[in-house]
């Protein structure tokens, strides 16, 4: 399998088809490697050996969208419409919750967007992850860490002084607590939810 790896990172897809085809020989309950078999072949332009590879993979793991995709691409090659509608119909599953992660974080809903993801990694075995999207609700999160951080300063400032100024007019358990305080306490646990909830699909995709 090394060989076959090699021999395609150097661009030597032909002999890349060959060992996978050797390899698989020898152990055929690994789809990864029917699906790497797929993708040396089409490199190799041996449009019926990729096929064979990436359908093999989806025997194997019928979540691998990209497999499916793969096999619609090919069987468009070849003019075959009914096959390719198929094969589209179930690579788009996951790539539906996909592009509604994107939108949800667009809109600001960070929560819909890591439960599409959970879904994508559900539906594909724990083996899609987009990472560009959590690198974008990581830095959403921090950012919002950041304005509760100092908007809870400013409050506790504030309530500070009018507790000070009405400290002679009023006991200590009079004074309630503002508001501002309660949305910025409330939002505060919204965003470490969401972070534990981000931590966990971590811990998925790294097993």
């Amino acid at each position: 399998r090394s060989l076959a790896r090699s021999a395609y990172n150097r661009g030597g897809y032909e002999t890349s088809k060959i060992l996978w085809e050797a390899a698989m020989a020898l152990s055929s309950l690994y789809p990864d490697g029917w699906f790497a078999l797929g993708a040396a072949a089409l490199k190799a332009r041996d449009v019926e050996k990729a096929l064979d590879g990436f359908t093999r993979a989806v025997q194997l793991d019928p979540d691998n969208g990209e497999a499916w995709n793969n096999i619609a691409c090919l069987h468009m090659i070849k003019k075959k419409s009914k096959e390719a509608f198929i094969a589209f119909k179930e690579a788009l599953y996951w790539q539906l919750w996909e592009n509604y992660s994107h939108v949800a974080l667009d809109v600001g809903n960070i929560g819909q967007a890591l439960e599409a993801v959970q879904m994508v990694l559900n539906m594909t075995n724990n083996k899609r992850i987009d990472t560009e999207l959590l690198e974008r609700i990581v830095l959403d999160l921090e950012g919002r860490t950041s304005i509760i951080e100092s908007e809870s300063c400013r409050t506790t400032h504030n309530l500070n002084r009018t507790n000070n100024t009405c400290a002679k007019d009023l006991p200590v358990e009079s004074v309630h607590v503002s508001s501002p305080e309660e949305s910025i306490m409330g939002r505060s646990r919204e965003n470490e939810h969401l972070m534990e909830f981000l931590g966990k699909i971590l811990q998925q995709f790294a097993h």
